[in-house]
């Protein structure tokens, strides 16, 4: 019945109202996690630390998709039966994934709308070696992964680009310009080496960039272009930037100062019709030396 109840309400609000009266407890509150700071917010938007250990309060976390998304604050004595913790857990699941479906969708509509079309580059990044660090950061993996997304949205906004999706370490973005593609990846590079990472870990990001004409659906991008892209991408070792010939191409004679391109060759990637030559984008401040590129050749 507390998944019937629960799963079919709208809004954060109606939601932690009902588990109050379900659960006996007026002082439960439902947290939902927000990325921008880092922390859990209230439903007026400020953030709450959660109780630690032996506090009067007993916190139940709900991830979402391996990431932090919502947590119940509670009576200690109210989620004591195993039974009743896995139904109210399911329903207010539920509930959430249905809040998140239905925000999603509203957003994403609007947001693809105003992608841009036409000529574009696009930029796809994710972080070597993530199962690492999650072994190394733990408990700390979930706010250091926020932390990289901010690095790295607020550079891809600070060149002009746009983010198109997100899943778990790695991030999707598009330009209008392949030059502005290019010096967000250069940039990506320097700030994560010139940051100090929680626990001294090395944070290694690869890099791919790809020029092309993909078609805008309602859905997103679709086309041959966001593959290879992607596939790029996947190609590269952390630390590098490695771009198609078409973005080379793009940017002849508006090269960076002090950027050059080291020719990889053809690579016959998995699945798509025709070898792609890979350039490796290299600076003084960079590192250069890496692996050959991991693609079928």
């Amino acid at each position: 019945k507390a998944v019937i109840e629960l799963g079919g309400l709208g809004t954060p609000e109606q939601l932690e109202t009902r588990l109050r009266t379900v659960l006996g407890d007026p002082t439960l509150s439902v947290l939902y996690w927000s990325e921008s700071v880092a922390a859990y917010l209230d439903g007026e938007g400020q953030a709450v630390a959660l109780p630690g250990e032996g506090a009067d309060r007993a916190v139940t976390l709900l991830p979402r998709r391996g990431q932090p998304m919502t947590a119940l604050v509670h009576d200690r004595a109210v989620l004591a039966d195993p039974d009743l913790a896995r139904s109210v857990t399911a329903a207010v699941t539920l509930a959430i994934e249905n809040q998140w479906m239905h925000s999603e969708i509203q957003a994403r509509a609007g947001e693809v709308r105003t992608l841009p079309t036409g000529t574009v580059t696009f930029l796809f990044t994710d972080i070597e070696d993530s199962t690492g660090l999650v072994g190394r950061l733990g408990d700390g993996y979930a706010r250091f992964l926020a932390d990289v997304r901010r690095l790295l949205r607020a550079t891809i906004n600070e060149h002009g680009g746009r983010e198109v999706d997100t899943q778990a370490d790695e991030m999707f973005a598009v330009f209008e310009q392949a030059r502005s593609g290019l010096d967000a990846a250069l940039t990506i590079q320097r700030k994560v080496r010139a940051r100090a990472w929680p626990q001294g870990v090395a944070v290694r990001i690869r890099i791919g960039l790809h020029t092309g004409r993909p078609t805008l659906t309602d859905s997103g991008y679709l086309g041959l272009a966001v593959h290879i892209a992607a596939r790029i991408s996947f190609a590269s070792h952390g630390g590098q930037i490695l771009v198609s010939g078409a973005v080379r191409e793009a940017v002849a004679g508006s090269e960076p100062a002090g950027v050059s391109f080291r020719d990889l060759g053809l690579h016959q990637f998995h699945g798509l019709p025709s070898p792609e030559a890979l350039f490796q984008v290299e600076a003084a401040d960079l590192p250069s030396e890496f692996p050959p590129p991991r693609t079928f050749v």
